[in-house]
């Protein structure tokens, strides 16, 4: 039959040789056509800077058309030309181009062929020659013959031979039935010189149709010579080993597989396959001619299939059933769980129970968005591809969501479609750290069950709430975190323990709690005057005792303080200058109570007199604005009423202002003014203050120019009256750009007695 397959051999050699051809010719310039031999390469000459060339600059054609290209590099203008063997033969004069066509004038042999230009004047003006081997007719045909052989046929040829550019091999095709291929076509087998017979195996026992032609070196062919014969019949079967399913894989994720096999055997074999089980090779119908690697689709259904195979030869020798079993997994892992947790700007992954019908798990990929988890896992941020089942994340932004997609990869390379979850990325996961924790300021000891806690903590991400119990265990009053709280203590007397718990605004709680602890005692009235100790102003002085209100004041003054031994160190007391049938309440106030003898009751400023230019307008006499104290004007009052006594220091601070003596007049004209609490002003421009104790301590302002507010240079008095304190100053010279005054007067607070 035409077109079968089959396999040729080189088994001998014979040597063919060209003889014979035309008689050469000659042209007008004695150019000779030359016999057939090796061809020369082809070679232009030009004159007149003109070239042409034939056939692509080719030395041989098997073809007598040749294109032509001419060109001209000169200043040539030819008008007409003419391509031949000589000039006496160019009758035929056609217009200039330069492409076209030129035919040869014989069918084989080697031409010179010229060209000839002429102008508009019919005058010569340039030519131009090259070479080249025309051979276009076919080899002589010679014999052959076709020997029978087991599965076979040896085929042998002589006496093909060509005059012109020489034989170069023969084409030989064979066929099934009473014909065969072409010469031409791409099943003949060519064989080169000098090998001149051929081995053809691997043919069923029926008749075949040879053809042989020869080929010269232009790929022209010789009318074939066909011969028919019958190989002999051979009886050994194909030998099979290593029958295998895609590389003799275990498992495949798809039903299009391969086979592969090692096959022995002369010529062309088929394979046919089946999946039935108990099947024959009777049973099996659909075969094909086999090569190894071939493709093959299984039959549908994932699990194990098990492949049968058979394999024959052109004689239909029957090779011994093959098998091999793979299983077919077509589909993803399923299943899965994922669990997450939250760490400072992390987030840790586990997950588990995927699971595969046919084949293992061989790892996992992780991916990541927010601040949803990616829908697949082809989308997103790949984050992790192995086989491990944990997964810590970093570098996550705090205070937001990041969404994270599990999925299974089996060894098929499947990949399932996941499991997904999302999480709240925390700022930090550091606990709030207790600084601080004290029961009313740290007291060893307390006569009230409710007692004020003292809260410091710190926390990266901030404090939110906080739970205070007495129960070192249990604790669900939380509420909102504060400095500052109250806490009951237990009933009974004795060592209370308090315990803090804090939570920040990440959820994170403190591991432990901090402790605080104070005893609690029941107070009791110890001087019998209807007022216990914590209420009590003085529990050993029955005279002492709160007013209506619960106030308690030691006495009217800090001097009665002292004098009734109610107290006798510096420190803030209770008074009540008015008593307690007045309408002025007990108020705090600060008590010297060492300084000449102590029993000084302090009148504060709440602020300086500022450093700082206060007046314009040259000089002349200003009083400043009043100063701040630091108590109402009822309670000065109220302390000066009780006091008989008085003391304050003004250290006045300056830039050009005078405050007492001139030095560059010697006068005492711009000496300060004071003003009294009470409104009394004291003399001014002076250098004594009849009627008030006013002693000028230091006079640093005397040079009255580039002190720059130095206290080391300010001017200092010091005032002995009960008037005390001062309300405000007096100057004169204080009203040009430049000069400035003021006074540390929280410093220096107003003294009474």
């Amino acid at each position: 039959m035409a077109g079968s397959a089959w396999r040729g051999v080189v088994v001998g050699t014979a040597m063919l040789t060209a003889c014979g051809g035309p008689s050469p010719g000659e042209d007008d310039t004695g150019t000779a056509l030359r016999a057939p031999g090796p061809p020369a390469r082809a070679q232009t000459r030009s004159t007149g800077g003109v070239a042409l060339e034939l056939a692509g600059g080719a030395e041989t054609s098997a073809r007598r058309d040749l294109p032509y290209t001419i060109t001209i590099t000169g200043e040539l203008a030819p008008a007409t030309q003419c391509i031949g063997l000589s000039l006496q033969g160019c009758r035929r004069w056609t217009a200039h181009r330069t492409k076209g066509t030129w035919r040869a004038p014989v069918a084989a042999g080697t031409l010179a062929p010229r060209l000839w230009l002429r102008d508009a004047q019919g005058t010569a003006i340039g030519t131009a020659a090259t070479t080249i081997t025309i051979d276009s007719l076919a080899p002589e045909r010679g014999q052959a013959t076709a020997t029978p052989t087991t599965g076979g046929l040896t085929v042998a040829w002589a006496d093909f031979s060509d005059a012109d550019t020489g034989l170069v091999a023969h084409r030989i095709s064979v066929g099934t039935g009473t014909s065969a291929p072409a010469c031409s076509s791409e099943a003949a087998q060519r064989v080169l010189l000098p090998t001149a017979t051929l081995r053809v195996e691997g043919l069923a026992a029926v008749q075949h149709t040879v053809k042989v032609c020869g080929e010269d070196a232009l790929g022209n062919l010789s009318s074939p010579v066909t011969l028919r014969a019958v190989p002999l019949a051979e009886t050994v079967p194909p030998t099979v080993s290593g029958f295998t399913v895609s590389g003799g894989a275990a498992v495949v994720s798809s039903r299009d597989v391969t086979l592969g096999a090692t096959v022995a055997d002369p010529g062309a074999v088929e394979i046919c396959t089946t999946e039935r089980p108990a099947a024959t090779a009777a049973d099996c119908a659909a075969w094909r001619p086999w090569t190894d690697g071939m493709a093959h689709t299984l039959e549908p259904g994932a699990g194990a299939h098990t492949l049968r195979a058979w394999f024959r030869d052109a004689q239909h020798n029957l090779s011994s059933l093959q098998e091999h079993s793979v299983v077919l997994d077509p589909t993803p892992p399923t299943g899965g769980t994922l669990a997450l947790t939250a760490g400072a700007g992390t987030a840790q992954l586990a997950w588990s129970g995927f699971t595969d019908d046919w084949s293992d798990i061989a790892g996992y990929v992780v991916v990541g968005d927010s601040p949803w988890a990616p829908p697949r896992c082809t989308e997103g941020t790949e984050l992790y591809r192995g086989p491990e089942t944990t997964l810590e994340v970093d570098g996550l932004a705090g205070e937001s969501w990041a969404g994270f997609r599990v999925c299974a990869v089996d060894a098929m390379g499947h990949v399932s479609a996941g499991v997904a979850d999302r999480v709240r990325v925390r700022e930090e996961s550091d606990p709030p750290v207790v600084t601080a924790f004290t029961l009313d300021g740290g007291a060893a000891e307390t006569l009230d069950r409710r007692v004020d806690a003292a809260i410091a903590a710190t926390d990266a991400s901030g404090l939110a709430r906080m739970c205070l119990s007495t129960h070192p265990t249990v604790c669900t009053a939380w509420q909102a975190h504060q400095p500052t709280a109250e806490v009951q203590l237990p009933a009974s007397p004795g060592l209370a323990t308090v315990y803090l718990w804090l939570e920040d605004a990440q959820g994170i709680r403190s591991p432990a709690p901090a402790t605080a602890q104070i005893r609690y005692r029941e107070p009791v009235d110890l001087d019998g005057d209807g007022h216990d100790e914590r209420t009590d102003c003085d529990d050993d002085d029955e005279t002492v005792f709160p007013d209506a209100e619960g106030r308690c004041a030691l006495g009217e003054s800090c001097a009665e303080i002292l004098a009734t031994g109610r107290g006798d160190t510096d420190g803030t007391y209770m008074i009540d200058p008015d008593g307690a049938e007045g309408a002025l309440p007990p108020f705090h106030v600060h008590c010297d109570m060492h300084t000449e003898g102590g029993g000084w009751t302090e009148v504060a400023y709440a602020a300086d007199l500022p450093y700082q230019q206060h007046h314009s307008g040259g000089d002349g006499w200003r009083t400043t604005d009043d100063f701040a104290f630091a108590l109402d004007e009822a309670q000065i009052a109220a302390i000066q009423a009780v006091s008989e006594e008085g003391r304050q220091v003004y250290e006045g601070r300056c830039n050009g202002v005078l405050h007492h003596f001139f030095n560059q007049r010697g006068n005492h004209e711009y000496a300060f003014g004071f003003v009294f609490f009470d409104g009394t002003e004291t003399a001014r421009g002076q250098e004594q203050y009849p009627d008030h104790d006013i002693a000028v301590v230091a006079d640093g302002c005397a040079t009255n120019g580039g002190e720059g507010g130095a206290l080391e240079r300010a001017t200092v008095f010091s005032i002995d009256s009960p008037l005390v304190p001062l309300r405000a100053v007096q100057c004169r010279d204080c009203g040009d750009a430049n000069e400035r005054y003021g006074a540390l007067l929280t410093d220096h607070p107003a003294w009474l007695r």
